[in-house]
């Protein structure tokens, strides 16, 4: 029995493609220096979080992220809670992040304090940037140049302290409730308890069997012509207008 040219075909490229594979990684290169942002990290109070990135510069002058196949660990891991490439703090004091990676060794100093206090809510570092990441202060939304269904916030947030009188004074009572907060249009709406006009239209014709509002939309008639010459005839395009006397700007005659 012969065998299959289509399979001996496919068992030759598997193999090609593995051979190179191979040999790419073999050949790897070594990076000449590693660097890890930012150079330093502080933790303050509970809800301090940092973010770092680690980048392998190599001798030919290309740069890559490295950070998914760098190792880091903490020299005390009982000051600091490590995530991937995310530091969270534990307890104060010092301590240093290494990262490891192509042969390369880089340490960076963490410095945690206040950890187990919790400053205090502000509107710029932790409102302001929720509007942000759900679209709210989109030109698309409240960030039109005239709001959207009554209420308007600065486009991304360039005006913050606008956003804030608006929120909290503009309508006394209504967007946040001081008496009631849990009553207020802002905390309703973030619990889902109140519905945007488009989200109650839909959902009312959900509602009612009928989202797409078949048959109900306004048909189109069709247009037929009733003359076949569109345009004016030869006799009312030939006709000119009367010839018009200088004597009738002359105001003093």
């Amino acid at each position: 029995m012969r065998p299959d040219r289509t399979l001996l075909r496919w068992c030759a490229v598997v193999t090609l493609t593995l051979g190179i594979s191979s040999a790419v990684q073999a050949d790897d290169p070594v990076p000449a220096s590693l660097a890890v942002y930012p150079a330093d990290v502080n933790l303050l109070t509970a809800r301090g979080r940092q973010t770092f990135v680690v980048q392998a510069s190599y001798a030919d002058g290309i740069t890559r992220d490295v950070t998914a196949l760098a190792k880091a660990t903490l020299t005390d891991p009982t000051l600091a809670k490590l995530d991937k490439n995310v530091l969270t703090p534990l307890a104060d004091g010092a301590t240093e992040l290494k990262v490891e990676f192509g042969g390369q060794a880089l340490n960076i100093p963490v410095k945690v304090k206040d950890a187990k206090a919790d400053r205090p809510v502000s509107f710029k570092r932790d409102v302001m940037p929720i509007f942000m990441r759900a679209g709210c202060n989109q030109g698309s939304c409240h960030g039109a140049a005239r709001g959207k269904d009554g209420f308007r916030l600065s486009l991304f947030g360039f005006d913050a302290d606008g956003d804030h009188y608006r929120l909290t004074r503009e309508f006394n009572g209504r967007r946040i409730n001081l008496a009631i907060p849990a009553e207020g249009l802002l905390m309703e709406k973030a619990a889902g308890k109140c519905r945007t006009p488009a989200a109650n239209a839909s959902r009312k014709a959900t509602s009612t069997g009928r989202p797409s509002s078949a048959g109900t939309r306004p048909g189109c008639r069709p247009i037929s012509r009733t003359s076949r010459r569109p345009w004016p005839s030869r006799s009312i395009r030939s006709q000119r207008a009367p010839p018009f006397h200088h004597q009738y700007l002359d105001r003093d005659g």
